[in-house]
């Protein structure tokens, strides 16, 4: 089953530190190809994992959230869901993240996801995540983590 998933962000702001997922159907095209629709919420988690995860980013919401600080959806990551035990243990899990706030809400501004790390309770973010080298997604109550294949 293919889903889209992204951040709760009713529960984010009662618990910026918690990580919440919302879990959507993928709602599709009369071609039988995926929407840019979120999809209705199916239910929440603090842990998801998907295959073949692929970014999907709607430009206009995010500059949207980013130029008026709105709190709305702009993102999520589809892929096919997987129970744990089908979790592939391939490779490195890094942390991902996205904030398309501006910077006077304590946002980056940005309209993609980024690889990050956490080093000394500060935010160090990274290079944008190439979704074609992504094996997997790992949502977690700490954070997403793209599953990166052996080297």
């Amino acid at each position: 089953m293919f889903i889209n998933v992204y951040r709760n962000l009713n529960k984010a702001k009662r618990d910026p530190k918690r990580f919440v997922w919302s879990i959507a159907e993928t709602p599709l095209k009369a071609d039988g190809t995926p929407g840019r629709s979120k999809g209705k919420v199916l239910g929440h988690s603090d842990v998801v994992r998907i295959l073949s995860p692929v970014a999907v980013c709607v430009e206009g919401t995010l500059r949207t959230i980013a130029d008026k600080a709105e709190r709305s959806v702009g993102a999520w990551i589809r892929g096919e869901r997987m129970d744990s035990s089908e979790l592939p243990h391939v490779g490195d899990r890094l942390l991902i993240t996205m904030n398309p706030l501006p910077e006077s809400r304590g946002g980056r501004r940005s309209l993609e996801f980024t690889f990050c790390a956490v080093i000394d309770g500060e935010l160090i973010i990274g290079a944008p995540v190439d979704f074609e080298t992504v094996v997997a997604v790992e949502f977690t109550p700490t954070g997403a983590y793209a599953v990166m294949p052996l080297r």
